[in-house]
């Protein structure tokens, strides 16, 4: 039969120091404890769905408010000025001051039709229109003064150029983003320029007839002429439809022009101001 021995002091410390060891895991599991819900809250939040959608949705809303475009309205934008150069004239004084004048054609004067008038768009050829074009629709009409004057200039023997050489210099125009006084005058075809002298409160008077089918034999430079006298029969030169040999009736048609100190008559008018001051300079 064994007897029991008494544990020692050796076994009694050994004893001691296995239950503190006991003792301080579990203080250290406890510490650590409190924290794991949190942490498995927070994983909660990571992979249960209804956490996330408000991440989200934060997310979402900040990338709109700092990417989003200002807005704009068009509709109140100012609308475009129209710029009057330097020194041109009182436009509605020239016309009282020389009108009304009679047309210079017995073609129809053409307000209502903007593209026909002064200061209409010609990027074709780099421009604007800086006459008055009496659309006929066929031959046998003729050019008269509505003033008397002197002949400058009567171009009686002008010859059309092919389609491909007028469209290459119409696109050296275009290029320049303007029409050199030369290209103007060759796509005149047969015109005459006259002098109608200084007009006292007006200026330096001068007309243009161009597009002509024939200058009037008696229409020389230096001639002096009458008002009412014949220039030429209206026609269709220098245009494309003659430098193509084509039969286009509103080819044939009177450009005219009247300058005043050598600005073309309305410059820096816009459509309404310039169809005011033409029906103004015909009385009509």
């Amino acid at each position: 039969m064994s007897v029991p021995r008494h544990p020692s002091r050796a076994d009694r410390l050994l004893a001691a120091a296995a239950l503190s060891v006991a003792l301080l895991g579990c203080s250290s599991t406890e510490s650590v404890g409190p924290t794991t819900p949190a942490t498995e809250t927070t994983a909660g939040t990571t992979t249960t769905p209804a956490a996330t959608a408000p991440a989200t949705s934060t997310t979402t809303t900040v990338a709109a408010t700092t990417t989003a475009p200002p807005i704009t309205t068009p509709a109140t934008a100012p609308p475009a000025q129209v710029v009057v150069p330097a020194g041109t004239p009182d436009w509605a004084a020239v016309a009282a001051g020389i009108g009304p004048l009679a047309l210079p054609s017995d073609c129809p004067l053409p307000l209502g039709q903007p593209g026909l008038m002064p200061n209409s768009d010609r990027s074709y050829r780099g421009g604007v229109h800086q006459g008055i074009d009496f659309v006929c629709m066929e031959y046998g009409h003729v050019a008269t003064l509505p003033l008397p004057g002197r002949v400058l200039l009567a171009v009686t023997d002008y010859v059309e150029p092919s389609k491909e050489d007028r469209d290459a210099i119409l696109e050296e125009a275009q290029q320049l983003g303007a029409t050199p006084p030369y290209t103007l005058e060759f796509l005149f075809g047969r015109f005459v320029v006259i002098d109608h002298g200084v007009v006292e409160g007006v200026g330096h008077v001068v007309s243009v007839y161009a597009h002509l089918a024939e200058v009037d034999p008696a229409v020389r430079p230096g001639v002096a002429l009458a008002a009412g006298a014949v220039v030429g029969h209206i026609g269709n030169s220098g245009t494309e439809t003659a430098a193509i040999g084509g039969t286009r009736p509103q080819s044939i048609h009177l450009h005219w022009e009247l300058h005043i100190n050598d600005v073309p008559f309305s410059t820096g008018l816009d459509e309404r101001a310039t169809a005011a001051v033409v029906a103004q300079l015909f009385g009509a």
